[in-house]
């Protein structure tokens, strides 16, 4: 069986969505390995590590764990983390991504919602199912296949407030059609009934590898130019994801 987790990034011109499996016989041997990882960098087993602390100096410096690695201390200990999912043969994770230009997230006081865009969130909902489909593709409808866990911020519990607001000035306590999370598919429906039946599966580490890959592909597939961009796609490249251009599926 394998256990796989999701998770998601808005990053430069890029959203994104990732998810990363591993058998669940290899599961407890791969965490054991990524905490003594941790450890090498002096770092305590419960730290959680997030791509948006790790890369900014000033949301490192207000973690004491954190605090103690230096910017290229920090790439070092990812480019490992990499090396250790190859290490472990982890399977090759899903990724799915768009522009975030087509999910805007400001809307005009007196826009129609019939003409309106999506939310940005509401683009990672889509691309979440696009991952969940790609993975159903892949492993199938069989249920002792696989268990799959999103990170607990769902991109669905994360419209934006003002469009919650707008929404709610024009039909009270309801959020306008174009605003709600999109049906998902009947293999998408499958998959996300069973996310939250097996808790004992759930290990914060997998979702930290997940934030990662779709960090990652943030950096590297954006259209700016900036200093360390070849060495996040150098990332990418060695994570060697599948594609999914949003929309291609």
């Amino acid at each position: 069986m394998y256990l796989c987790y999701g998770d998601d990034s808005i990053n430069n011109d890029i959203i994104a969505y990732a998810i990363i499996g591993i058998k669940n016989d290899r599961v407890d041997k791969f965490i054991n390995d990524y905490n003594e990882l941790k450890k090498n960098y002096n770092l305590e087993k419960d730290t959680v590590l997030h791509c948006r602390e790790l890369f900014h100096s000033s949301k490192r410096s207000k973690n004491y764990q954190l605090s103690k690695l230096t910017y290229d201390e920090v790439s070092q200990m990812c480019i490992e983390i990499i090396d250790l999912c190859c290490d472990h043969e982890l399977p090759r994770p899903i990724l799915a991504y768009d522009l975030k230009k087509k999910y805007p997230n400001k809307f005009k006081r007196k826009q129609k919602f019939e003409d309106a865009s999506m939310d940005e969130m509401q683009g990672l909902h889509l691309m979440k199912n696009t991952c969940l489909k790609t993975l159903y593709d892949q492993l199938g409808k069989n249920e002792e296949n696989y268990r799959f866990f999103a990170d607990k911020v769902s991109p669905k519990d994360r419209i934006s407030k003002k469009a919650m607001a707008i929404g709610g000035r024009r039909k009270r306590n309801a959020l306008p059609n174009f605003l709600l999370p999109p049906v998902m598919t009947n293999e998408a429906k499958h998959i996300r009934l069973r996310e939250k039946k097996y808790e004992e599966a759930v290990f914060k580490e997998m979702y930290e590898v997940a934030d990662l890959l779709a960090y990652s592909s943030t950096k590297a597939l954006c259209t700016q130019l900036f200093q360390d961009k070849q060495y996040f796609k150098d990332l990418l490249f060695k994570m060697n994801p599948i594609f999914v251009r949003f929309g291609d599926k």
